[in-house]
């Protein structure tokens, strides 16, 4: 699953930092989920607050890959006071990666380029909304 949050106050878009986070592979299964937030004061989040409540849902070796993985994405606990804004999680969709999904096919990029970043419009994917109830719980 490729997570990628999405603020209501800048439209229903994701942002792809990298070609090979989304691509179509038979056999490989992969869904996008898409967070809608928002700011939401003091009824919100910080994003300490919610890796704390994500981390206590977790068995220890899930936590520790959490850990792992946030720090790959640049989230430091020693700098989490940094990151005030508190949002709301408003709503989850997720879609099935497959044949057709508007993707860059990793294979297609040419060479000498260096750093490709793109943005998937949200109403492009309705026909591929999964189905799939046990990603579509909150």
């Amino acid at each position: 699953v490729e997570v990628k949050a999405w603020r209501v106050e800048s439209g229903a878009r994701v942002h792809i930092s990298q070609p090979s986070q989304i691509g179509v592979d038979p056999h490989r299964l992969l869904h996008l989920a898409a967070v809608q937030i928002s700011v939401g004061g003091p009824a919100g989040r910080a994003l300490r607050e919610t890796v704390a409540l994500l981390r206590a849902r977790m068995s220890a070796m899930q936590a520790q890959r959490f850990e792992e993985l946030l720090a790959e994405y640049g989230f430091l606990e020693a700098q989490a006071d940094d990151y005030r804004d508190r949002m709301l999680v408003l709503g989850l969709d997720v879609y099935d990666v497959r044949e057709g999904f508007p993707h860059v096919d990793v294979r297609s990029i040419p060479g000498g380029v260096a750093e490709l970043r793109y943005v998937i419009e949200l109403g492009a994917l309705e026909s591929f909304r999964s189905s799939n109830r046990h990603l579509s719980q909150p």
